[in-house]
């Protein structure tokens, strides 16, 4: 449970950044590695699958963040970070 994890790292903020970073650092590594294959590119040549992957990360960043200091519900704020990016939220086919 999100209190939990707000108990538990409240006095080692130490820990909280390094297991942040570590997810971050992950994330960008899979995402640039994916954009790679699905621009049929050379990571090592091509900057755009790290620009991608940088961006997208942030935007993941933003939004966890968000949501876990905010009251609003996550459809909320996903509607909220879409508008600010200027895209339309993909809508589940319920």
């Amino acid at each position: 449970e999100l209190n939990l994890w707000r108990t538990a790292a409240a006095g080692t903020p130490e820990v909280v950044s390094r297991v942040r970073g570590e997810r971050v650092h992950l994330l960008y590594l899979a995402l640039s590695e994916y954009f790679a294959r699905c621009l049929g590119v050379d990571l090592g040549e091509d900057p755009r699958p790290r620009v991608m992957a940088g961006s997208m990360v942030g935007v993941e960043l933003a939004l966890i963040e968000t949501f876990g200091r905010s009251t609003a519900e996550f459809p909320q704020i996903v509607e909220a970070a879409s508008r600010a990016l200027h895209v339309r939220p993909r809508r589940s086919a319920d």
